[in-house]
């Protein structure tokens, strides 16, 4: 039965070109399919279609990672979206480059010395170098030749003992006359180890015993804490979709989403975007800059010192709210949001936690039409786009 062939995406700067290169040859060499920028992508091409399609395909993506690398657009691009749909990510370094924090717990593989690098990151990725597979059959040819060898040899030494057979009986003769130890003797010494073996695993058992019950306590109180934790936990997110007929491309595909009434607004030169059908105003547009969840309250908080759009009640929405906003297709072949939202805000924070977890945030990736959770303290990720409730007298 064959074995399938793991599928490796490699994430480069353009001045890595000749390391990622070698990476690309080497992998193909030893039974890798590989997808490398300078192989696959064409003049005409959409980047950023091409570049997500072939990270679904991947099984890993290898981040070659360097100075250069932690400057580009496209690496940054293109390591996000994998780590966002949660593929296996191997950091390659080829320089002093920091990782990114949230890089900075996996495995990464030093590959400036190239030879001792590849070796290890085959290891990593399940890949046996060409040269290794040689080895391993030479050494198993070596090995039978050696057995038939030992079984030539065999052959000569029944013929040693049969020539010195009366050696062998005079061996025999000393053994027999050795002192033989009284049945009684050999029993007590049995019930002595039966009694201590009997010992010996009663307490083995006691202590089986007392460490089942602490983990069953251990993972009682853990079920019991995730009951009662704050937030929202798959299952009512599921449900919350199928009540609200929220569109989620993996979630609820057949949903149909909000029939939503938007008008847009220029208030103290500020543009926002009202939804009559949700009772909602959100900001058109929304944080310029990627920020972790630790930096939003901050941001919202000068928004509101500044009475943007002449109002101080701006706050995170919540996933309930931003999912009112998800269209069931791509508006403009873009986004699945209506066109009247600005396009920066790809994905959004909103102020409900994942229940059952310790602080992960759940957020709305309009990029490609679902919610995910997303860890609070993530580098270059969501933006934040904020929401009031509109009252009676503002409509």
């Amino acid at each position: 039965m064959s074995e399938t062939k793991p599928k490796i995406f490699i994430s480069h700067a353009w001045e890595d070109n000749e390391i990622s290169r070698k990476l690309a040859e080497n992998l193909k060499r030893d039974g890798a399919e590989i997808w490398i920028d300078y192989a696959k992508i064409r003049g005409g091409d959409s980047l950023p279609e091409i570049i997500s399609n072939a990270i679904e395909w991947c099984d890993t993506l290898i981040l070659v990672w360097s100075k250069k690398a932690s400057n580009s657009y496209w690496v940054k691009e293109e390591w996000t979206c994998a780590h966002s749909i949660r593929k296996r990510i191997v950091p390659c370094l080829v320089d002093e480059a920091e990782l990114p924090s949230i890089l900075r717990s996996r495995l990464y593989i030093d590959i400036r010395i190239f030879e001792v690098g590849y070796k290890g990151l085959t290891q990593a990725i399940n890949v046996v170098i060409k040269q290794e597979q040689q080895e391993s059959k030479t050494i198993k040819v070596t090995k039978v030749k050696e057995n038939v060898k030992v079984l030539k040899s065999d052959k000569s030494k029944m013929g040693y003992l049969k020539k010195n057979k009366q050696v062998f009986n005079q061996e025999s003769e000393v053994i027999s006359k050795k002192k033989v130890r009284p049945i009684k003797e050999i029993e007590s010494e049995t019930k002595k180890r039966r009694k201590w073996y009997v010992i010996a695993w009663s307490i083995n058992i006691v202590v089986c015993l007392i460490i089942v019950g602490y983990l069953a306590i251990t993972y009682l109180n853990a079920y019991l804490n995730y009951l009662n934790s704050p937030g929202i936990s798959e299952i009512d997110l599921k449900a919350m979709f199928k009540e609200n007929d929220f569109f989620d491309r993996e979630i609820n595909p057949n949903g149909k989403g909000v029939d939503n009434q938007f008008e847009e607004r220029l208030i103290d030169c500020e543009k926002v975007v009202v939804d009559k059908k949700t009772a909602l105003m959100w900001q058109q547009g929304g944080s310029d800059n990627y920020m972790d969840y630790g930096d939003t309250e901050k941001w919202i908080k000068e928004l509101n010192e500044n009475r943007f759009a002449g109002f101080n009640d701006w706050r995170l929405p919540t996933l309930k709210e931003a999912m009112s906003l998800m269209e069931s297709e791509k508006k403009k072949g873009d986004f699945y949001i209506d066109p009247l939202f600005e396009r920066e805000q790809r994905w959004i924070w909103t102020s409900d936690l994942v229940k059952g977890t310790f602080s992960s945030t759940w957020i709305v990736v309009f990029e490609q039409g679902r919610c995910t959770a997303e860890h609070p303290y993530a580098v270059g990720y969501p933006c934040v786009r904020a929401v009031r409730s509109v009252q009676s007298s503002e409509e």
